[in-house]
């Protein structure tokens, strides 16, 4: 199913783009959308760091004070803590979607990027009995890019291909990193669950998500991170079958 996956996305990128009104319209959506939350995002933080520290220092104080004499509420304190954390964490990514201001674009070897994410990759797929292929090509050219920002992008859509094959009996996660034309392509391709095709645009939008447990920040995040290294991301996906996305990079000249 990868490869089914694979050879849309081959196809696709010699086909042409959508109509410009429709994605303009699409663009200032996003955009209206990031610009809202970036008004609030610093805010927020503040709102909430202090009380979810706060929150988490006094679970502390009461754990202690029952840990080892046979109380009953022990078993409760594992489960606060982790929901605190969720939304902590929830915080964090907010922040990160709105806050780019740290990126700074240097010439670099993207190949080398890509792999030293890869002990990770590997860990994060044993774990989920995912099969995890790897297609670097040799030889690539330098473009222009953050590294921490790429390997960010590349975790977020590792994690979210991992998730989309988690109902899969042998799920597999394929990352291919090659050079089209002028630009290099970074793809990563699941056999998951798929994407319906009314929600291929939405998926871009913050806080849209199918997951239970999922905040709807991580492909804006990925998107925001593209269009800062004057690239592009794109997916392709067949529902029930898998999907690919790919970050395209303008080669350094």
């Amino acid at each position: 199913m990868v490869q089914s996956v694979k050879k849309q996305h081959d196809a696709k990128a010699s086909t042409t783009a959508s109509p410009q009104e429709v994605q303009l319209s699409t663009e200032m959506i996003r955009t209206d959308a990031l610009h809202t939350l970036g008004e609030n995002a610093l805010a927020l933080m503040h709102e909430l760091r202090g009380p979810l520290q706060a929150i988490r220092a006094h679970i502390q104080l009461l754990e202690r004070k029952t840990t080892g004499h046979g109380s009953e509420l022990s078993h409760h304190f594992l489960p606060l803590y982790h929901s605190i954390d969720l939304v902590y964490n929830l915080v964090v990514q907010f922040l990160h979607l709105t806050h780019f201001a740290d990126t700074h674009l240097v010439v670099l070897d993207i190949a080398e990027c890509v792999r030293e994410m890869l002990p990770l990759l590997r860990s994060m797929s044993v774990i989920r009995l995912t099969e995890l292929q790897e297609e670097i090509a040799p030889a690539l050219p330098a473009c222009m890019g953050d590294a921490q920002q790429l390997k960010r992008l590349l975790f977020n859509l590792f994690a979210n291909a991992l998730d989309s094959c988690a109902e899969v009996e042998k799920a597999r996660v394929c990352i291919c990193l090659k050079q089209e034309d002028h630009e290099i392509a970074l793809s990563v391709l699941d056999n998951g669950c798929g994407i319906a095709a009314d929600k291929l645009e939405t998926i871009w939008l913050p806080f849209f998500t199918s997951k239970a447990t999922g905040t709807g920040l991580g492909l804006p995040a990925c998107k925001k991170i593209a269009a800062l290294h004057g690239g592009s991301l794109t997916v392709i996906s067949r529902l029930g079958e898998g999907s690919c996305f790919t970050l395209r990079l303008p080669i350094q000249k």
